[in-house]
């Protein structure tokens, strides 16, 4: 994602407007505009600020989302196929060896747990 979307995002996100960010940066509502369009690139040099308008890092503003894939409704490609959903949102799914796998299930059923004290 591109940065100057990535910031348009979050400006929704929060409930902000683009004339807020501009205030806060001292900038021309014109500025943002010209960087939306691709005409400058000046944003760089206001990256430190803009990431303390949004109370995040620098890194944040810069890192690329992984894409994210609905879940398979009902099947798993492999019996061992496990869905987690990482704390960006982010889906990763990865085939666990049996031994693994067991692993895994041992620990969630000290952690979840019905009635009979299985998964």
């Amino acid at each position: 994602m591109e940065i100057i979307t990535k910031i348009s995002s979050l400006l929704a996100e929060r409930n902000q407007e683009q004339k807020e960010l501009c205030a806060f940066l001292q900038i021309k509502p014109q500025v943002f505009s010209d960087w939306k369009a691709g005409r400058s690139q000046s944003y760089q040099k206001y990256l430190p600020k803009i990431a303390a308008f949004f109370h995040c890092s620098i890194d944040t503003l810069l890192e690329t989302p992984i894409k994210k894939e609905p879940l398979a409704q009902g099947k798993a490609l492999h019996q061992n196929e496990v869905h987690i959903l990482g704390r960006n949102g982010a889906q990763i799914k990865r085939v666990l060896s049996d031994e693994e796998y067991e692993k895994v299930k041992k620990m969630l059923e000290l952690v979840v747990s019905d009635e009979d004290g299985k998964l």
